[in-house]
């Protein structure tokens, strides 16, 4: 059986924004995409870490609207995720090579940003990191999932903001769709 992230194929990338920030966001989980690029923004941080980073659209969305008022983000992005094409195609949709480090990574597994204390400028530790839409994706049990605050713990400062959205299970209320 492939592993989860080995879905996203390049063709999966294509229509992932469309049904799961279209369809699902809005009609199945009713958390629209801007409720969401409003979450992410109001916890985003200039030295940023995004965990599974798919397509890149949170970063994306933001890194525009900072554009729009003449704002440069992010300092330094480092974008981890285990399948190499999310990266690429997050990376490249994102648009700022020269501040984005890319990271094949098993967020259960402890991970080192490669070149951090350079890339980094003062501070090899993020003022951010984001999980959106990851936790569900994560195979069970629970208490392993947890591991994976553990090992981002270490890239954070100690001021720094941890956050992400996820899809609620069985105990949430959800619509018809949602149930299916």
């Amino acid at each position: 059986m492939a592993k989860g992230y080995e879905v996203y194929s390049g063709l999966v990338l294509q229509a992932y924004d469309i049904i799961v920030h279209w369809f699902n966001d809005n009609y199945v989980w009713r958390c629209p995409l801007p409720i969401l690029d409003a979450f992410f923004a109001a916890n985003v941080g200039p030295r940023h870490m995004d965990i599974g980073a798919g397509t890149g659209l949170f970063p994306m969305n933001h890194r525009d609207k900072m554009r729009q008022s003449d704002q440069d983000w992010p300092l330094h992005l480092t974008l981890v995720d285990m399948n190499t094409l999310c990266l690429e195609k997050a990376a490249d949709r994102i648009g700022c090579p020269s501040k984005t480090t890319c990271v094949q990574a098993d967020v259960f597994q402890p991970f080192v940003v490669p070149d951090a204390q350079s890339t980094l400028a003062a501070s090899p530790k993020f003022d951010s990191i984001s999980l959106m839409y990851l936790l569900h994706c994560l195979p069970p049990p629970c208490h392993r999932k947890a591991t994976v605050f553990a090992h981002l713990k270490n890239h954070l400062t100690p001021e720094g903001t941890l956050f992400g959205a996820t899809v609620l299970g069985s105990g949430a209320h959800h619509n018809l769709l949602g149930r299916l």
